[in-house]
């Protein structure tokens, strides 16, 4: 992991590296992932969330209403993280119209 970060910041020197499974001199941001950290963490950190109950499209999943995302994400940056988003498209690359209207719901003007 040494070589390939230095050799990418000789590119670009501001680069941030996420190894996820290493952790220490090479994880610039933590990402908790399917869960939001009771505490601050005071580090740099990312919650790395579903709208469904998995990451990838399953026809007759469940997802989480437009009160629940925003509830998650005023937890998530009131604890000074960032909210990553999943939401998996279709086999035709389109989003189930569950989650797209909690999307609109939350997002004016989403897709």
């Amino acid at each position: 992991m040494a070589k390939i970060a230095a050799m990418a910041r000789s590119h670009q020197p501001g680069l941030l590296v996420i190894d996820r499974t290493v952790g220490g001199l090479y994880e610039n941001v933590l990402t908790p992932e399917q869960e939001i950290p009771d505490e601050p963490l005071g580090h740099p950190w990312e919650s790395c969330l579903t709208m469904g109950t998995g990451w990838s499209y399953r026809a007759d999943d469940s997802y989480k209403s437009a009160r629940t995302l925003i509830h998650m994400l005023i937890d998530i940056v009131a604890k000074g993280g960032n909210f990553l988003l999943n939401i998996g498209p279709s086999p035709d690359v389109n989003l189930h119209p569950k989650a797209l209207s909690a999307c609109a719901r939350w997002a004016p003007g989403c897709p």
